[in-house]
């Protein structure tokens, strides 16, 4: 008997089926193993918070890190945020930081295993040790904070103060107007996919008024909250699904603080995965659901938006549509991240970003 298939008839509740597929995965590991260069494992589920580790295999040509087995220890999602994300979302997680069950940083790469009834039955988990590049990261921040000398908005009068404000009220005006301009035209247009048209660049405007909107209400800080701009963007949605329509927008997951930049880049990319479900998940006036989700990480963050639609051919996606096309340059050229789709049930589409 091998001993991954003892590990999963002693803690899990996994079927015969379920095990031999792990079995054949667990095959592959030392392939992976080998040409990553880094630890590669199965964990495997034995509680809500709990997994079990199923299967290891370490690099032949390169220092693992880890000194002992670590097979049939448990994991906590304290510890492995990554590996538990990947149950929660369904989807890949890319470097995550995790600590290992002998203390050590490193980086998770994690993707789900599923079994034939396409339920999870363990996660595939890569992991890069991280220890010395986390204590350089501290020196370039150390170093970063003693060579800042100034800052422009500090000790500003009131003078400054009250022309920021102007032009913060300047700036909403202006795309309040632009916002009613896009509504009179959306009145007037003859056909409904120029209706369509119009009302997607209406949901932009918005979406832009409502970072603007929230970063100048933040009293001179420099963070976000995520699930403040999430709901302020999901009552924009909402507002432009018509009332004949039963579509629901919901948001959940973690809450953390982005920086205005990065969060400029999540509303749009947001706004516009949004706004393909909404057009597309659900034809024919089907009632339906989108929920966005925040999940955070230690190094990076990721959000996923999924509906409960009619789903899509995610090869047959690519490059399609134009929101699909903004969001990815979005996600790769703004955010260093990396989109990713799914659909089975509805469809799933996660995009990852470094925390600031």
């Amino acid at each position: 008997m091998s001993e991954l298939r003892d590990i999963c008839m002693r803690y899990t509740c996994l079927q015969e089926s379920d095990i031999e597929c792990l079995e054949a995965v667990e095959k592959q590991l030392p392939l992976i193993s080998a040409l990553t260069g880094e630890d590669v494992f199965i964990d495997c589920f034995v509680g809500e918070d709990t997994a079990v580790v199923a299967a290891h295999a370490r690099p032949p040509e390169y220092t693992s890190a880890y000194h002992g087995n670590v097979v049939g220890s448990y994991a906590c999602a304290e510890q492995e945020p990554a590996v538990f994300q990947t149950r929660r979302s369904r989807m890949p997680v890319s470097d995550l930081k995790a600590i290992t069950q002998e203390n050590k940083a490193v980086l998770q790469s994690t993707a789900p295993v599923f079994g034939r009834d396409n339920e999870i039955i363990g996660v595939l988990i890569r992991e890069k040790d991280i220890t010395d590049s986390l204590r350089r990261e501290e020196k370039y921040r150390h170093l970063e904070r003693e060579s800042m000398q100034w800052d422009p908005f500090h000790g500003a009068d009131d003078s400054q103060v009250t022309a920021l404000r102007e032009a913060n009220h300047r700036i909403k005006n202006n795309l309040q107007l632009m916002a009613s301009i896009l509504n009179l035209q959306i009145i007037g247009a003859e056909s409904v996919e120029l209706k369509n048209a119009l009302r997607e660049n209406l949901q932009r405007v918005l979406s832009i008024a409502s970072i603007h909107d929230i970063i100048s209400h933040t009293d001179g800080e420099t963070l976000i909250g995520i699930q403040s701009l999430l709901s302020r963007l999901r009552d924009n949605l909402q507002m432009l699904i018509s009332s004949d329509r039963e579509i629901c927008i919901d948001t959940s997951g973690d809450d953390f603080d982005i920086s205005p930049d990065v969060a400029s880049s999540v509303a749009l990319a947001v706004t516009e995965l949004a706004m393909n479900s909404i057009k597309h998940a659900f034809p024919d006036g089907r009632t339906g659901r989108v929920t966005v989700t925040a999940y955070k990480g230690s190094l990076r963050h990721s959000v996923v938006v999924a509906d409960n639609g009619v789903g899509f051919d995610p090869r047959k996606a690519e490059g399609q549509t134009l929101g699909l096309s903004i969001v990815r340059a979005t996600v790769q050229d703004k955010l260093h991240g990396e989109l990713r789709l799914e659909s089975s049930c509805g469809s799933r589409i996660s995009f990852d970003f470094i925390g600031e």
